[in-house]
């Protein structure tokens, strides 16, 4: 009895020992002459002022801070300044620099009225600058990749990186794990394929017209744009297209003794949302994607031709007060393909697709149904 009340007491110690822990972790702090000052509040300003101060308000007074008596300061939120000597314009400076990331290389952010400018340190704690061109004229990219030259991973994904500092963090980070894995990044292109596209009709079609043909597939070309977004650092992205279809549907059916023949041009914009998964490879990756479709049907020309032989005279009616197909539709999309990487940049996409656009508003129109298979080239 006596040994679980003593287990009953650690466990509550250690438990408000680690709960302590990290509340302390949590709030806003300084380290000051060896001393840390936890849970003070810190006045949040900009990045320009972050870099001079360290704003602390000790009950009803702010008090300013400087590099040289503060060594590090954090706020709640996340956000890390460290004091650090640096060089700038042959000029030797203590300033505070924003931490983005800590590891075998640790990326730092300065701002000021004039200049914003990026320092990496090494394991070495040798701190240096990254500036977008340096004094010799290489940029920020060409001295990345004398910088990580050690992870052999990351060469390829070095003329994706922006000076930003999300794409840089990003990165530093790779670098740091070396592990080889894509760079994923936004990508756009163009595309270009060839259609199987057919009317079908649904159990709720009333049309008496066209119950009466036996409705077949027909081809067309499709041409357009697309964008790919990733979705944070997954293996899924944002995937959408905007391109543009023309289809030519004829149908013929002789009933009684009347020749009926339905032809149909349509021209259509469509944009495709979906939300892709694509598997990492080095030079072929299979991938899958699945969402939404809506087309706009910008030219809609259906005509119906009646023919009937009288007394060997053959008479052709034209009828164009027929609707089959909406403006708007709406429905869902899925495919399958591959994507061949041509080089760091460049790849190739070649994807089997089918969709299916329904009709919601008059049970006379019909639905659409097509099989694409396209290729596309990122930019």
């Amino acid at each position: 009895m006596k040994f679980i009340n003593k287990l009953s007491c650690l466990t509550l110690f250690f438990f408000f020992f680690l709960t302590s822990i990290v509340s302390f972790g949590q709030n806003s702090y300084f380290l000051k002459n060896e001393s840390t000052s936890l849970g003070i509040n810190l006045e949040v300003e900009n990045e320009v002022e972050n870099s001079k101060f360290c704003n602390v308000y000790l009950g009803d007074s702010l008090v300013k801070y400087t590099p040289y008596e503060v060594s590090e300061y954090g706020f709640e939120h996340g956000d890390v300044y460290l004091s650090k000597d640096i060089l700038l314009n042959g000029e030797k400076k203590r300033v505070f620099l924003k931490r983005l990331c800590e590891g075998k290389m640790t990326l730092y952010y300065y701002r000021d009225k004039k200049l914003r400018t990026f320092f990496i340190e090494n394991d070495s704690s040798l701190l240096i600058e990254l500036p977008k061109k340096d004094s010799a004229n290489k940029n920020f990219r060409m001295n990345l990749l004398t910088f990580t030259n050690d992870c052999p991973f990351v060469e390829n994904c070095i003329p994706f990186v922006e000076y930003r500092k999300h794409s840089l963090t990003k990165f530093i980070k790779r670098y740091n794990d070396c592990e080889d894995r894509t760079f994923k990044y936004f990508r756009y292109g163009l595309t270009l394929g060839y259609g199987y596209a057919g009317l079908i009709q649904s159990s709720s079609t009333e049309n008496s017209i066209i119950k009466n043909f036996d409705l077949k597939y027909d081809g067309g070309i499709t041409w357009g744009l697309f964008g790919d977004l990733p979705i944070l650092n997954s293996n899924f992205s944002l995937h959408t297209e905007l391109f543009y279809s023309k289809y030519v549907y004829s149908y013929s059916k002789l009933m009684g003794d009347v020749d009926k023949d339905l032809v149909i041009n349509v021209s259509s914009i469509k944009m495709p949302i979906m939300i892709r998964y694509k598997m990492t490879g080095r030079k072929l990756s299979p991938f899958l994607n699945a969402g939404a479709i809506f087309a706009r049907n910008v030219q809609l020309d259906e005509i119906l031709y009646e023919a009937t032989i009288t007394d060997k005279i053959i008479q052709i009616n034209e009828n164009r007060d027929y609707s089959f197909i909406p403006v708007n539709q709406l429905g869902y999309t899925a495919g399958t393909g591959l994507e061949y990487r041509l080089n760091a940049r460049n790849s190739l996409f070649f994807e089997l697709r089918y969709s299916k656009l329904l009709q919601f508003s008059n049970t006379d129109y019909l639905n659409t149904s097509d099989f694409n298979l396209t290729t596309c080239i990122n930019l």
